[in-house]
Formats: C-alpha cells, sequence, structure tokens
C-alpha cells in the first residue's frame, strides 16, 4: 500500500476526531476572547460568532447565548437582526421551550417590521400559530393564523399555505369545530403538492384522520391516516417527528375502539420510531396514553409507572394541558394500590388544572374573528372583480403596510403586559377563578347571560328528560373504604360518567353525594332528548358493569348503581345570590327520583310518558303499575337495550 493511500485512510478514519477538536478549540477560543472583551460591542460581535459555532451541538447552550445576546444589543445599541431572532425561536421549538420560543419569534417579528421584510413576518406568524395550539392558548392562536391567512392572500406568498391551514385545522379542532377543521385540513392537501410540501400534506391527511375518529366515522378515519403513514415511511420525513405523531393517532385510533394491546403496539412503536429526536412533548403524550391503556386493562403497576415517565415529560416540556389527565390517572392506580394518601394528593393536583386552558371570552372572540374574516374575504373578491390592475397592486401594498401596524400594535401591547404583569397577576388569577368556576356550574347560555346582565331569567322548558343515579347500599360500602379511597372511587365514577354525558349533548345538574343528576333538552331544547338520555344511560351501565368486575376481580368492594328516568315540563334557573347554582324544578324532577328509588341494581327504570317517546327504538320489559312514594301507581318499563333494524 503506497504512502499517500495510507494518509488518505488515516484522514477518513479520523476527520471527524480533528473536526470535533478544531470546533472544541473554536469554542475555547472565543469564550476565552468573551471573558478578555473590554467593551459591548465586541462581546456582541463575539458571542454571536460562538452562537454559530454552538449551534450544531449544544442547543441548550446556544439558547443561552441568544438570550444574552439580545440583552447585549440593547445595550450596546448593535442590532442582532430578524433572521438571529427567527433561528433563535427554532431552536427553543427544537427543545421544546415554547414560552421562550414564542419570544423570540416575537422579537423576531419587531425586527423584520423594521426591516420592511413582510415575508419573514408571514414565517414567524406561522410558527407563533403552531406554538400557540402547543401551550393551548387556542385564542391567541387564532387571532395570528388567520390575520397570517389574509396577509398571504394579500401577498401571494402561497408557499406558506399549507402549514397556515394545518395550524387552523388544529386550532378549530381544539375548540370541537370539526367540520371546520377538517375543510382547513383538505385545503391543505390540495395546495401542498403544488409545493412539494410532503410533511405538510402528510400532517393534514393524518389529522383528517383524526378528526374523523372523533365523530366515529372508523372506516374514513383509518384510510386517511394509512395514506399518511405510508407517505411519512416512503419520504425522508420519516426521520422527524411526522412518523411518531402518525403511530401515536393509529394508536388512539384502536384505543377508541377497545383494542388495547393493538393501541400499546403502536404507541411503543411511536416510542421508538426516532428515539433520538423525539421531543419531550410527544414523550409525555405518549407515555399518558400508555399509562390510559394499562389502567383500563387493570395492569396497575405499569399504569403507575408510565403516568409518572408522563409527568416527567410533561414537566420538562411544561405541557400543562395535560396535568389534569395524568394526575387524575396516577390518583386511579395509587388508589387501586390502596395507596390512598398519594391518590388523594393526586386527586387535589388533578382537579386544580381541570378545565384549565379554554373558555367563553376567547371562544366569543373567535367567533367573531372567524366572521369578520369571511366577511372581509367575501367582500375582497367582490371589489377585486372590479379593480384595475395598478390600484389591486396600490390598495395590497397599504393593507400590507396596515397588517404590519395591526402586528406591531399587537406586539407592543403584549410587550407592555410582559412590564405589567406582576401587577395584574393576582387580578387575572382572580378573575380566571371566578370564569373556571361559573363555567364548571352553570351551561354556557346561563354563564353567558349572567355576565352579560347580572341575572339570569327562569325558564319553562316543555319538553325535558331527567335522570337519577345513585348506588344501592352506598353507606355500607363506603364504611369498607379509607376516604382516600372513596373519594378517588367516586371522582372515577363521575368523572366518566361526565364524559358519556357530554357525547350526547346532556346537562350535568349536580351530584348530592353518591348521587348524580343529569337533564337532556335544556339549555337547548331539542326532541330527541328521550333518546339521548337512554342512550347515555345504556352507555353508564355498561361502564359500571366494566367497572364491577374488574373490582370483583380485585376482591375490592364495588358499587351497584340504579337508574332511573322519566320525561316531562320543568322550569330551570339559577338559585342563590352568594354561591351559583343552577338547577331544575318540577314533578317531572320529583318522578324521575321515583324511577330512580323503585328501580333495581344494575338497571334502567323508565316512566311511562318516556317510555311512550322511546318504545321504537328500545327494547322494553313492562313491570306493571309500581307504588311510587308520593306519586301513587306508576307504569314503570326496564331498558334492556337498542332495538335491533
Amino acid at each position: 500500500m503506497s504512502e499517500k493511500v495510507i494518509k488518505c485512510l488515516i484522514l477518513f478514519l479520523f476527520l471527524p476526531v480533528f473536526c470535533l477538536n478544531a470546533q472544541q478549540n473554536e469554542e475555547d477560543s472565543l469564550e476565552h476572547l468573551l471573558k478578555q472583551s473590554k467593551s459591548s460591542i465586541d462581546e456582541f460581535r463575539i458571542t454571536r460568532e460562538l452562537i454559530n459555532v454552538c449551534a450544531d451541538h449544544d442547543v441548550k447552550k446556544t439558547i443561552a447565548l441568544c438570550e444574552h445576546l439580545h440583552l447585549l444589543g440593547l445595550t450596546s445599541g448593535e442590532k442582532p437582526g430578524g433572521e438571529f431572532y427567527e433561528w433563535a425561536g427554532l431552536y427553543c421549538l427544537k427543545s421544546s421551550k415554547y414560552e421562550k420560543s414564542k419570544i423570540f419569534f416575537g422579537r423576531a417579528i419587531f425586527q423584520y417590521i423594521y426591516e420592511r421584510n413582510p415575508t419573514k413576518i408571514m414565517e414567524c406568524l406561522a410558527h407563533m400559530g403552531y406554538i400557540m395550539y402547543i401551550i393551548g392558548d387556542y385564542g391567541q392562536g387564532m387571532k395570528l393564523s388567520y390575520l397570517n391567512l389574509k396577509m398571504i392572500e394579500i401577498s401571494g406568498y402561497r408557499k406558506l399555505l399549507p402549514k397556515t391551514y394545518n395550524n387552523l385545522g388544529l386550532l378549530e379542532r381544539s375548540v370541537d369545530n370539526y367540520e371546520r377543521s377538517i375543510e382547513f385540513f383538505m385545503h391543505s392537501v390540495e395546495i401542498a403538492p403544488e409545493f412539494g410540501d410532503t410533511l405538510s400534506l402528510a400532517s393534514a391527511l393524518n389529522e383528517i384522520g383524526n378528526n374523523y375518529m372523533l365523530l366515529n366515522e372508523y372506516d374514513i378515519a383509518l384510510s386517511f391516516m394509512k395514506k399518511s403513514l405510508f407517505l411519512k415511511l416512503e419520504n425522508p420525513i420519516k426521520n422527524g417527528p411526522g412518523i411518531v405523531f402518525s403511530y401515536n393517532d393509529l394508536a388512539g385510533f384502536f384505543y377508541r375502539l377497545e383494542e388495547y394491546d393493538s393501541t400499546i403496539y403502536y404507541l411503543n412503536k411511536a416510542l421508538i420510531a426516532d428515539s433520538a429526536n423525539i421531543e419531550p412533548r410527544s414523550q409525555a403524550i405518549i407515555y399518558s396514553n400508555i399509562g390510559e391503556c394499562y389502567t383500563l386493562q387493570g395492569k396497575t403497576k405499569e399504569a403507575m409507572e408510565s403516568f409518572m415517565q408522563a409527568l416527567k415529560f410533561s414537566k420538562q416540556a411544561n405541557l400543562r394541558s395535560s396535568y389534569q389527565s395524568i394526575y387524575g390517572g396516577l390518583s386511579s392506580a395509587n388508589a387501586s394500590m390502596g395507596n390512598h394518601k398519594q391518590a388523594y394528593d393526586y386527586l387535589k393536583l388533578s382537579l386544580i388544572y381541570k378545565d384549565s386552558i379554554f373558555n367563553l371570552e376567547n371562544q366569543k372572540q373567535i367567533n367573531e374573528l372567524r366572521t369578520i374574516y369571511e366577511t372581509e374575504k367575501k367582500d375582497k373578491e367582490i371589489l377585486l372583480l372590479n379593480m384595475e390592475t395598478e390600484k389591486q397592486a396600490e390598495k395590497q401594498r397599504k393593507q400590507i403596510i396596515i397588517i404590519i401596524s395591526v402586528i406591531a400594535g399587537l406586539l407592543l401591547v403584549s410587550a407592555f403586559a410582559v412590564f405589567a404583569f406582576r401587577q395584574k397577576v393576582r387580578i387575572k388569577k382572580e378573575k380566571k377563578r371566578s370564569d373556571e368556576l361559573l363555567l364548571n356550574i352553570l351551561p354556557s347560555e346561563t354563564s353567558e347571560e349572567l355576565k352579560a346582565k347580572g341575572f339570569a331569567e327562569p325558564r319553562h322548558f316543555d319538553m325535558v328528560t331527567v335522570m337519577f343515579t345513585d348506588f344501592k347500599g352506598f353507606t355500607g360500602i363506603a364504611e369498607k373504604m379509607s376516604a382516600g379511597e372513596l373519594v378517588a372511587e367516586l371522582h372515577y365514577c363521575f368523572k366518566n360518567y361526565d364524559e358519556i354525558i357530554t357525547k350526547y349533548q346532556i346537562e350535568k345538574i349536580k351530584t348530592i353525594g353518591d348521587s348524580y343528576m343529569c337533564a337532556g333538552g335544556l339549555p337547548v331544547p331539542n326532541v330527541t332528548n328521550a333518546e339521548d338520555v337512554i342512550r347515555a344511560a345504556l352507555d353508564i351501565q355498561h361502564f359500571m358493569n366494566e367497572y364491577r368486575k374488574r373490582r370483583q376481580n380485585e376482591g375490592k368492594p364495588f358499587f351497584d348503581i340504579r337508574i332511573g328516568i322519566h320525561t316531562g315540563p320543568i322550569v330551570a334557573g339559577i338559585v342563590g345570590i352568594k354561591k351559583f347554582s343552577y338547577d331544575i324544578w318540577g314533578d317531572t324532577v320529583n318522578i324521575a327520583s321515583r324511577m330512580e328509588s323503585s328501580g333495581e341494581a344494575g338497571k334502567i327504570n323508565i316512566s311511562v310518558a318516556t317510555y311512550e317517546l322511546v318504545k321504537e327504538k328500545f327494547i322494553c320489559e313492562y313491570r306493571g303499575e309500581i307504588d311510587a312514594k308520593g306519586k301513587g301507581k306508576i307504569k314503570m318499563y326496564f331498558i334492556l337495550g337498542l332495538m335491533v333494524t
């Protein structure tokens, strides 16, 4: 072998080591110069060079240097530039530092406004819209994304449309606007191929599948999810987070079908799909989902381990929106293992984070913003048909200036809010607590009326279906449980009831001890409330049957449920002036209560009035005329199941 070949071979084998050493030497040299620098301008220049050296291998250090450079820019008079702030935002986004990422992208927008660069402003707004979705600030995310969409339409910078449509699809789904969400994702599917944007296309297909899954259209959902997965596997994006999301969402699909082994299989696939780059946010979601599956399978120890992992990664990513479900899972798992003190502590934490993401004020602002956008879009289309080309271009330039000014104004307001935060935090905290409390105890329509007028008028409803549930022998069973376990079990049962009645648009009225009361057909009247309530009752019955089997297998005491239902007129309104309570009154409520107390454990007992409304859709067993306390003899029926058609 020639000497030249040997030298080349040595160079090939050891070049990476030489490069790493050279990089480290450069980093050390710059840090030494930084310590020796005597002017803020020199320090600014050296710090910027150091960022370029560290960016590829030490994201944490890079972020710290970026923050330092920003401060140096304020003192030295040097401007880091919009591109620097944009890259700093991307560094933070990559490492799940979402709040810092939001700050850097905000600074980038400020700088790009100064540099008169609308294209870069739109790119940063697209990133901001996605960050707002991740951190659960859906109202602000909507504002920024609709604003960005308008800028894109005016400027003609269509390359950003797929990403912006995807952001709007995610945000609309987060506030339960599924049809609107699908519409935005379909726009992305249509436009992404035009720019070769495979990542946005695959993401949109997967999210369309998620929407159809939430709408219980499983065949359509699976079709879109498979298209997305195949696209990701066939393209370089398989090394990105997209493949992780696909496996996680496929797991969610099988979870809804109660195929838990398949669910856990796909969740584990998600964890290993890109183990070197998977971000803490994704790991938190996946481990939480695994914990939920193990809980349903009765594998308590495995569930607890998974929830603890989920909690660890949620804290790393500051993913506060997931805390409520994780703490709830840890509470149930600890209760099942007899760790009642821990179960109670986790339950309290779960309740603290419950329903803290979205409120009526945000919803109202979003609806107004959406209406304005749609109206302006139609007006713009009509106007453009009658404008000459030069006038169109001039108007577009003016509109871009106006929009940039609006963005600047929004950001200035945000900057002022940061400075005023310490003074306003107490007021905001109290308002948030009062809003959350109001939404938790009153229907949305009643809450809006109360906030607008200071009071809410009582309302009469001609046809409402009231359901009562109660646990047979509750006092005796409760004596066999510790206080912590009792609270955990009641929370577990009532939480699932809440989820079931929400699915059928039934309003929860109240719980008293072990009694649960809800009603269909209010605050928005409908003619299907009797059927809706019985379907919910069947779901609750099924849930309690599975619950009883699990508790029996574990050798633990369990609750047997009685369910009573009656349909008729009621009056609804708010009781009290200090502690608001939405309640319903009338003979219908009393009869529904008698249906429950006159029933049998494990069965659904309905009155003849409800029977006449649902007899064509459900299999009913006539019980005869049963004496109901204080009401005399009433014809009653047991619901046996859905009618086979």
